[in-house]
């Protein structure tokens, strides 16, 4: 399927929304808690969304079969999965996070899921939006995603800030 730009941009938004979602809720089911792990502050995972246009452009690769798909899916999440993992874990200045050999396989099947039934669906929206609404929408949402990330970024590298400065002296116990 061919994206214009605009497509690419209002996808990334809503899959970013859908993956933080999605992954919330499977961290909260396996901790018992809202864990706050990212990067961007607020409802977005930048991996996911970046993780959902990478899998839509590349099932040409995989003949849109459903184990070339699934196959593809793996790889992308494998890949976004160590590259976030390398990021968050270097801004933040310790180890926050680690791989988990399942999320992966998660990609795989939600890459299943994205490119044969949920992305014809809400590209077929995003078509039949009016221009102006396209517009307005993709503005709110890069404005806030902009600020959040930025936001996001600065605090990880105030934490990282504040944990150097912090000393122990043996006469402090």
């Amino acid at each position: 399927m061919n994206y214009q730009l605009y497509e690419l941009l209002f996808l990334f938004a809503v899959y970013g929304v859908l993956g933080w979602f999605g992954s919330i809720c499977m961290l909260a089911l396996s901790n018992g808690r809202y864990p706050s792990r990212k990067i961007c502050k607020g409802p977005c995972s930048t991996a996911c969304g970046t993780g959902a246009i990478l899998i839509l452009l590349a099932p040409s690769l995989a003949g849109n079969s459903l184990f070339g798909v699934f196959g593809i899916g793996v790889a992308v999440g494998l890949t976004v999965e160590v590259l976030s993992v390398v990021v968050i874990n270097l801004l933040s200045g310790e180890k926050r996070i680690a791989l988990r050999w399942y999320h992966p396989i998660v990609f795989g099947v939600c890459a299943v899921v994205l490119v044969f039934h949920l992305n014809p669906l809400l590209t077929a929206v995003i078509r039949w939006l009016p221009p102006w609404i396209n517009l307005l929408l993709l503005l709110m949402f890069w404005i806030w995603y902009i600020s959040a990330l930025i936001d996001g970024i600065s605090d990880f590298l105030n934490y990282r800030k504040k944990k150097k400065t912090i000393t122990f002296s043996p006469d402090s116990e």
